[in-house]
């Protein structure tokens, strides 16, 4: 006796069926949508390898269904966030820069003219999480992103150019003024729609890159904060800062090597360091302090 479907068998069949159905139309070209199909059923061996499409060639099938998969995900996920994008423009639009936070980063953010919307709310979330242990800002850059694919992706001609600046950021030279390749940490920006706050590479300023998105929620344009970390947080501020997930990966660390833990371990940890190191690092920190070598 056949044993029952197996998960791509199902998959498949489903796949199937939306795409017949004409579920997919709004989002996901015919082209991707058929390839996965094919891939679905070729997981599920119902058709020989030959018959697969040519990101499959040479290999078994799994990476190209993965890929496809994946593919296909982010663009069904980009109707929803437009849809969502639009009703806040439409709904609360007018009235999302009066929610926005105060304090240095948000300051710097409106001095800069950044429309409210422009902001994604991840990186609204991730700005208000850590701005408590930002002093100011002491400088800003607005870059435009320009060659980008259909689909808003960065690609090997995307280049970036410097709009406009303030504060200490008008006075450093930038290689962004006659148009310079989008890459590095910028293009890591660009890319995944997030937030970068941290050290720069080269400079090791203090920085936080925003990206800024348009109504069809590409990232064309980025913003630069030159930020100054606070000297010194109480320990409860120093907890909120981290937030549970990077509190828990520290924690785990230093029990790990033996240390009993206890809040008062992040007193003497820099805010700078909480917020732009590693959790590892942050880690090795306590732990040599705690054995008396820090």
């Amino acid at each position: 006796m056949r044993a029952g479907p197996t998960a791509a068998e199902e998959g498949a069949a489903e796949a199937g069926l939306r795409l017949r159905a004409g579920r997919f139309e709004s989002a996901l070209g015919p082209g991707k949508a058929g390839d996965l199909l094919l891939l679905l059923h070729g997981a599920s061996g119902r058709i020989p390898p030959e018959a697969l499409p040519a990101a499959a060639a040479g290999g078994d099938g799994a990476d190209a269904l993965v890929a496809a998969l994946t593919d296909a995900v982010r663009e069904l996920e980009r109707p929803v966030d437009a849809i969502r994008h639009q009703a806040k423009i439409v709904t609360v639009g007018t009235s999302r820069a009066a929610e926005r936070p105060e304090g240095p980063v948000f300051d710097a953010l409106d001095g800069a003219g950044v429309p409210a919307e422009a902001v994604p709310d991840a990186a609204l979330a991730a700005l208000r999480a850590v701005q408590p242990a930002i002093e100011a800002v002491e400088g800003w850059a607005r870059y435009r992103v320009e060659g980008l694919t259909e689909d808003g992706e960065p690609e090997e001609g995307s280049r970036l150019f410097i709009e406009k600046r303030g504060g200490i950021s008008a006075t450093l030279p930038s290689r962004a003024e006659g148009g310079a390749p989008l890459k590095g940490t910028k293009r890591g920006v660009v890319a995944g729609r997030r937030p970068f706050v941290g050290i720069g590479a080269k400079d090791g300023r203090s920085l936080a890159i925003v990206p800024l998105l348009d109504a069809r929620l590409h990232c064309t344009a980025i913003i630069l904060l030159h930020v100054k970390f606070r000297e010194a947080m109480p320990v409860e501020g120093k907890v909120a800062v981290l937030g549970a997930r990077r509190l828990e990966e520290i924690v785990d660390g230093v029990t790990e090597a033996d240390v009993p833990w206890t809040d008062a371990l992040l007193d003497p940890v820099p805010p700078k360091h909480l917020v732009c190191f590693p959790p590892g690092k942050v880690v090795e920190e306590i732990v040599a302090r705690a054995r008396g070598k820090g």
